[in-house]
């Protein structure tokens, strides 16, 4: 299916990639069961969608020993985003 799509748009492709290889990592014991099962399924009830923010420009990516300086905090309208990043696919969707 992905290469189907990838034949008429190849950035709307990697989008829909980037949502299932998150949503597929979720499960597995990382995350509390309850937030699993509502992170799977916020996109078809709501069509949010997920990727991970990697890269900051002052710190590099994790993957090569960068911590990131990001930050998020529960406040009392939900959470706060803190930080910055170069990109992320599919940021403004």
């Amino acid at each position: 299916m992905i290469g189907e799509i990838a034949k008429g748009e190849q950035s709307t492709a990697l989008i829909l990639i980037m949502q299932y290889i998150n949503l597929t990592a979720l499960p597995g014991g990382r995350w509390p069961e309850h937030l699993v099962r509502r992170v799977l399924a916020d996109p078809a009830q709501n069509g949010p969608l997920i990727n991970a923010l990697r890269v900051e420009p002052e710190l590099g990516t994790p993957i090569r020993g960068g911590l990131p300086a990001t930050t998020t905090r529960r406040t009392d309208e939900g959470w706060s985003l803190s930080g910055s990043t170069i990109y992320s696919t599919g940021i403004a969707g």
